[in-house]
């Protein structure tokens, strides 16, 4: 539900422009407020629900992403629409260290499983946003944002009235990761795999927070922007499982070479595309964005193999601050040189992740 709140908002942004008067630099301003807020945030929640527990803070942040996302269709400004974000993302923040939390409580000795759901679960309110926005809500009006406060004020009844088990089973049986011995920190392989971190997230954000500005401004359909993106975000779930596979068959380097030269053709001829053209290619963009994202976390964890929690958390946040950067500056770039110029710069980027990612160990499972 969280998720969904959050990824549903980029849908309103052609209504906000006109009504609010907005250039695409405060538009892109939104979506870095929103990462900004959920990334860095993400290290406190997740050390507060380890005192605290995850049952109230778990509840308030579906509870509070609801009312943000709520009150987006009734704001007067920006400034107080930019405050929104921000709490958006405070909620975000505040869930995801609960949600992987419970996922390998409830897990038990099937942890890897049970985060494995979780996430495809999580990839799915993301990819269904964008298709019930466009449909239902964005038609209905910017005050149509006022509905979802019913579905999230339920999820978050439903959760308060259950999640007191997970508090008990931490409290009884905390879950124990076993730890390896650290080796010395490859500099160059952790930039390398840094730079590929940070492009394939600010690649995803840019996408999700810029092609509904793009299609409106090509006239297109209304609800053509979220079924684009539906498409694009169902294929990543698919990608990640490509990608973990193909990495344990073949090697990290090679997976990851093969992902960000085939972004590059795939993201330059997706921009312009229009009609079933622009669906097809929507979803091997969404293929091609997934594949990286499980092998490069597992890269990640490997730096320091006794601290994975910790590396995974800094990994992720990094990775969504400067993505949330990215869509900063393209935005500023969209007011400068056009939304088209702009969103071409992600095709450089992948590229130099197809280059940085030869400098990436190329390890494998089997």
């Amino acid at each position: 539900m969280v998720d969904y709140c959050a990824n549903t908002l980029p849908l309103f942004y052609p209504l906000l422009v006109g009504t609010l008067g907005l250039s695409y630099g405060s538009v892109a301003a939104l979506s870095t407020v929103q990462t900004f807020a959920s990334s860095l945030s993400q290290p406190f929640f997740g050390w507060l629900s380890d005192r605290v527990g995850s049952r109230w803070l778990a509840t308030l942040s579906v509870l509070l992403a609801a009312c943000c996302i709520s009150l987006a269709g009734f704001v007067s400004g920006y400034p107080a629409l930019l405050l929104l974000v921000a709490v958006l993302g405070l909620a975000v923040g505040a869930w995801h260290p609960q949600g992987a939390k419970m996922a390998a409580v409830l897990g038990g000795p099937w942890r890897t499983t049970s985060l494995s759901i979780y996430m495809v679960i999580s990839n799915v309110g993301l990819s269904i946003a964008p298709l019930i926005a466009a449909t239902i809500l964005v038609p209905a009006g910017l005050r149509s944002t006022a509905f979802l406060l019913v579905p999230g004020a339920l999820v978050a009844w439903m959760m308060l009235g259950t999640l007191g088990h997970v508090d008990r089973q931490v409290a009884v049986k905390p879950v124990s990761v076993p730890t390896a011995k650290d080796a010395p920190i490859a500099w160059l392989g952790v930039s390398a795999l840094g730079v590929t971190l940070i492009v394939r997230s600010w690649v995803e954000y840019a996408l999700v927070a810029l092609i509904p500005l793009l299609y409106a401004a090509r006239a297109e359909a209304p609800d053509q922007a979220g079924k684009i993106l539906f498409l694009m975000l169902i294929m990543e779930g698919t990608g990640t499982v490509v990608g973990g596979w193909m990495a344990d068959a073949v090697g990290r380097r090679i997976t990851l070479v093969a992902f960000f030269l085939l972004l590059v053709p795939g993201v330059h001829f997706f921009l312009g595309a229009t009609g079933p053209e622009a669906a097809v290619l929507a979803m091997v963009v969404g293929l091609l964005l997934g594949g990286p994202l499980t092998v490069t976390l597992a890269a990640a964890q490997e730096v320091l193999p006794s601290r994975m929690g910790m590396v995974s958390g800094i990994a992720i946040s990094v990775a969504m601050v400067m993505g949330g950067v990215g869509v900063g500056i393209q935005g500023a770039l969209a007011d400068r040189i056009g939304l088209n110029g702009s969103l071409e710069m992600m095709v450089f980027g992948a590229a130099i992740a197809a280059v940085a990612s030869f400098f990436i160990a190329n390890r494998r499972s089997r």
